[in-house]
């Protein structure tokens, strides 16, 4: 697999997470990202509380596939995960307390 032209981070995916079961990121066929952060800052006035899933090949969210499960996190605070590797048909999805709470942002590199 090669690295993205530049071998740089890129932007992978940016997305409002809603209250229901938001799609950030869902891996193409034939690709993989590698060294992935997604940040999670909270843009309300508001605390809210933040549930994230990393679903393996597809799989359905459940209790299994939470990384972060519920984490409240204040206004104008943010949570992270760093590291993420993801491969083909892996999703990454959130969920919000709050509807627009919280806009995620994947960086990492993509190997194709």
């Amino acid at each position: 697999m090669a690295l993205n032209a530049d071998h740089a981070y890129e932007t992978v995916a940016q997305v409002v997470i809603g209250t229901a079961e938001t799609v950030i990121y869902t891996v193409p066929a034939s690709t993989q990202i590698v060294a992935g952060v997604c940040k999670f800052p909270n843009v309300t006035a508001a605390s809210a509380s933040l549930t994230v899933h990393l679903r393996r090949l597809g799989a359905a969210a459940a209790d299994g596939t939470k990384i972060a499960n519920g984490v409240a996190i204040q206004q104008g605070e943010r949570w992270t995960e760093e590291g993420l590797t993801m491969a083909a048909t892996d999703v990454l999805s959130a969920l919000s307390s709050v509807a627009s709470a919280f806009t995620a942002t994947l960086t990492g590199l993509r190997r194709t």
